[in-house]
């Protein structure tokens, strides 16, 4: 969240080197360069950046979240179509789709701490958008993804440093960062054995 300021220089030698995780086993990485050649250094954020980019999806000192509710078609599409199931171009214009029913699910926004012990904050959230939430007529003229289902009820909260590096590389487990509206965005390695950006809609 966002811009940060260059403060360091590189360390000697690559970072990183051959690695692996639950998903993928990673090759040998780039050398770690300081800028202005490269972007290996340490950075800071000030907690007003971090704010301004949480602005309408936060009540954190006195803010507000713009959404208090989004539709969710998940279920009617697990029970009208299903996976991996082919969807005619009309589907949603003069099909079944065109009158597809949404429930109404909260939208609750993400909640900030400072931690106060070091440079550090906290978001928390139900990984929930502020929009509407798996609506397939995105998949018209193709077929649906082979998982859908959104849980609401999980909440997820993730520490985040003011003062992040780009001079050391961690693996890369199952989330991988957080959207402003307080959605996890996840390897795209799914749980069943599926590359989402090429297996979902």
């Amino acid at each position: 969240s966002g811009a940060g300021t260059g403060t360091g220089t590189a360390p000697a030698g690559p970072v990183g080197g051959a690695s692996g995780n639950v998903h993928v086993t990673f090759g040998d990485v780039e050398t770690c360069t300081a800028p202005p050649s490269g972007s290996c250094a340490d950075y800071t954020i000030t907690e007003a950046q971090v704010l301004a980019s949480l602005s309408g999806f936060t009540a954190y000192n006195g803010g507000s979240v713009d959404a208090s509710s989004i539709k969710y078609f998940g279920d009617w599409w697990s029970s009208n179509v299903g996976t991996r199931s082919a969807v005619a171009s009309d589907f949603c214009t003069s099909g079944a789709g065109s009158s597809q029913s949404g429930e109404d699910r909260s939208y609750l926004g993400v909640t900030y701490s400072k931690m106060a012990a070091d440079s550090s904050y906290s978001l928390q959230s139900y990984s929930v958008p502020n929009h509407d939430v798996e609506d397939y007529c995105s998949a018209a003229g193709g077929e649906t993804p082979p998982m859908i289902g959104t849980t609401f009820t999980t909440q997820q909260k993730t520490s985040f440093s003011l003062a992040p590096s780009t001079k050391s590389r961690a693996q890369i487990s199952n989330s991988v960062g957080w959207a402003v509206n307080g959605v996890l965005i996840f390897s795209p390695f799914t749980g069943i054995g599926t590359l989402a950006a090429y297996d979902e809609t």
